[in-house]
């Protein structure tokens, strides 16, 4: 009944459980992995991905050009707003990702 929905609800919820499970074995395996600075990353992390996500849905409606012109102009946007949404909340794993980058070319 949900076709391609379902896919797309059940690869993330399979891959969270996945992810918190090993993460339970692994820490009984060998102690503490900082699982509090995880979750900081990852809610500093999500914060840019809904400001990406607000911006793309609005601009996704917003525009009518040729499809292949509108997912051009849609996917350097979002990367544009998600950059610049980490720098504003001040994401330190995206300054790392920027330094790696530099450092590489």
């Amino acid at each position: 009944p949900m076709k391609l929905r379902g896919l797309a609800l059940a690869t993330p919820s399979a891959t969270r459980f996945n992810f918190l499970s090993l993460f339970y074995l692994l820490r009984k395996k060998i102690g503490p992995l900082g699982g509090r600075a995880i979750l900081a990353s990852f809610v500093r992390t999500m914060i840019p991905g809904i400001i990406m996500a607000i911006v793309l849905l609005w601009l996704n409606a917003a525009l009518h050009f040729r499809p292949i012109l509108q997912i051009i102009v849609v996917i350097l946007a979002g990367m544009a707003s998600f950059f610049t949404a980490c720098l504003i909340f001040d994401v330190k794993e995206f300054k790392g990702f920027v330094k790696w980058i530099l450092r590489r070319s």
